[in-house]
């Protein structure tokens, strides 16, 4: 059964971990340790028998939460955990009483914009070149927390 958590620091390496599988420019311990010491940061896992399956990561400004990261193994896929973890950074997101949360993906990356369209976030906006390796555009979506 997956569990669907605030990232702890006994799971931050197996978080470094997936960073390395997942991303061209991972985040680094630091980075990740970092995060999870700030005030502002706001890390949930998924973990199924004490394995890190995936993470979303994002931080707190204003009032607003920004998602930095959302990864899953790629062998773990399609079983709904990005889903998971958005909806458990959603509930974390209420806590704080944030209005919303917002994100930029790679306008090539069709999979991760159906997930969050799946998940209620909705297109707001266009960066032209904001990713190299390779170089793409960005679609800003938002997700308006109602309470």
């Amino acid at each position: 059964m997956i569990e669907y958590k605030p990232l702890t620091p006994w799971y931050v390496n197996q978080v470094c971990e997936l960073e390395r599988a997942c991303f061209a420019h991972p985040w680094t311990l630091r980075d990740i340790t970092d995060q999870l010491n700030s005030p502002f940061g706001l890390y949930y896992i998924a973990v199924e028998d004490g394995r890190v399956l995936g993470y979303v990561g994002s931080f707190m400004g204003a009032d607003v939460v920004y998602i930095n990261n959302v990864a899953v193994f790629a062998a773990v896929r399609r079983r709904g955990i990005a889903t998971g973890l958005i909806e458990a950074l959603k509930a974390g997101a209420r806590e704080r009483e944030a209005t919303g949360l917002t994100l930029e993906v790679r306008s090539r990356n069709l999979p991760a914009i159906a997930l969050y369209e799946k998940t209620g976030f909705q297109r707001a906006g266009f960066r032209k070149n904001y990713y190299t390796d390779p170089s793409d555009d960005a679609i800003i979506m938002n997700y308006e927390l109602v309470y």
